[in-house]
């Protein structure tokens, strides 16, 4: 049986970024992953592309905050709801390649005690 994936992706005032990374992100999905879309702020053009984005299949959910509140509130709201057996975060300026999913599934698998696993480097503030 296949671990099911939620991954969660903040978007904010990057329409450059967005226009890559998001369709990217959707087309590395598989059948038992789903990506939950946070917008912050009111940037149009980025607003406008996440909204089409948002009526992807493989988009479960999708929330607009107003407010640019960072990284904190969108986490909880991914912990608190969701159902899958593997979280995972995406950052929307980083195009995934083909497999990431196979291999944190995987390295899951391999050893379940492991509470992250990290994929590529952090900020410090990420850390915390």
């Amino acid at each position: 049986m296949t671990a099911t994936c939620d991954i969660l992706m903040v978007t904010h005032d990057r329409p450059d970024y967005v226009r890559l990374s998001l369709p990217r992100l959707l087309e590395t999905c598989d059948d038992d992953a789903a990506v939950w879309l946070w917008h912050n702020g009111e940037h149009a053009e980025t607003l406008r592309l996440v909204r089409e984005f948002a009526e992807h299949p493989k988009v479960t959910r999708f929330h607009h905050s107003i407010k640019n509140v960072q990284l904190r509130e969108p986490t909880n709201w991914l912990l608190g709801n969701s159902t899958a057996d593997l979280l995972g975060k995406v950052d929307d300026d980083n195009l995934m390649p083909m497999g990431w999913l196979d291999k944190l599934r995987d390295t899951h698998a391999a050893d379940w005690s492991l509470s992250c696993v990290g994929c590529w480097t952090l900020r410090v503030e990420d850390i915390d």
